[in-house]
């Protein structure tokens, strides 16, 4: 009996205030093909995911994406001022380097937001 490898999946829960969202698609191909797109903060768990979907998956061609949310419950979050004021400098040095670059994005804050640990849960 032939399988299908063509799917979706998606699956929302939330950890510690923060909201994970995780897709998953398939299409048929004749070798597993991984594309895994996560945070920043999950990047040290990329090769035990790649080996486990490699356990089960024979063939292919699988992305797998995984956004968070942080502050799904904003009393238990609170922002790093300093570690986001670090970044902002930081930002804005990069960015006096070429100020004829238009394509900067000079929106500081919106950036740094995004970067790890701007973030701390209190829980």
């Amino acid at each position: 009996m032939i399988k299908s490898m063509t799917g979706y999946a998606s699956e929302t829960f939330i950890i510690n205030s923060t909201k994970f969202v995780v897709e998953i698609r398939s299409v048929n191909s004749k070798i597993l093909d991984l594309n895994i797109r996560f945070p920043h903060f999950l990047k040290s768990y990329e090769n035990d995911l790649r080996k486990e979907l490699s356990n089960k998956l024979l063939r292919g061609k699988i992305e797998l994406n995984i956004h968070s949310e942080i502050g799904v419950n904003s009393d238990e979050i609170s922002i790093n001022k300093e570690i986001v004021n670090n970044y902002i400098q930081q930002l804005k040095e990069v960015n006096s380097i070429d100020p004829n670059n238009l394509s900067i994005d000079k929106d500081y804050l919106k950036i740094a937001m995004r970067l790890p640990n701007a973030y701390t849960s209190k829980s």
